[in-house]
């Protein structure tokens, strides 16, 4: 009996921990960050990671947003870029990496190899409409973005988080990472006076 106990107690064990490495993380990119940080633990993070230090960050308002963005490009991959965290109420909710005028490298290069770099990382990639990059971005700011405007436009889909790449010019692209638990719609409602309606 004893015998039997202590079998169903290891079987029992060596499923736990089986179970327990194989149980998702949450989603992280940047060594370590994570969405729904707040602007402190983002600024600490990159402190740690040797990339930003705290006094390098200024804010941006963006209709109900906040961009906590750095002062100066950082390197992504083996490129430089402008990085935005998107905050809503102090807790970061997507990540956007803007890819602008930079003669160093021709756009296409840069592009087709971050392409291919994400796709090393996140699996198979889909391609996506004009319409859904174009809808998803009205909630960040309204009206920017146009249909007619987007050239080419895929993404990946990795623990339910979305990854967008597209371009919206011919010479500038943005990769970004979209919280799959937060409601985007809800930060901009407020945008719209709906009083009597």
């Amino acid at each position: 009996m004893k015998r039997k106990i202590r079998f169903v107690m290891i079987i029992l064990l060596i499923l736990f921990v089986f179970s327990a490495s194989c149980a998702e993380e949450s989603f992280s990119f940047r060594n370590g960050i994570q969405f729904n940080m707040t602007s402190k633990e983002l600024m600490q993070k990159e402190k740690e990671n040797g990339q930003i230090d705290e006094k390098e960050w200024q804010n941006i308002e963006m209709g109900n947003w906040i961009g906590l963005v750095p002062t100066k490009k950082i390197p992504v991959s083996q490129y430089e870029t402008i990085l935005y965290y998107m905050l809503s109420d102090d807790h970061m909710q997507a990540v956007v990496y803007g890819f602008y005028e930079d003669t160093s490298v021709p756009t296409e290069t840069k592009y087709r190899y971050l392409s291919y770099a994400l796709s090393t990382v996140y699996g198979e990639v889909d391609t996506v409409s004009a319409s859904e990059v174009v809808s998803f971005m009205d909630t960040f700011v309204q009206g920017f973005y146009h249909e007619s405007d987007i050239k080419e436009a895929v993404k990946w889909t990795k623990s339910d988080v979305v990854i967008y790449q597209f371009y919206y010019s011919e010479e500038n692209f943005v990769i970004l990472y979209s919280n799959p638990n937060f409601d985007y719609s809800s930060v901009n409602r407020s945008l719209v006076n709906v009083n009597g309606l």
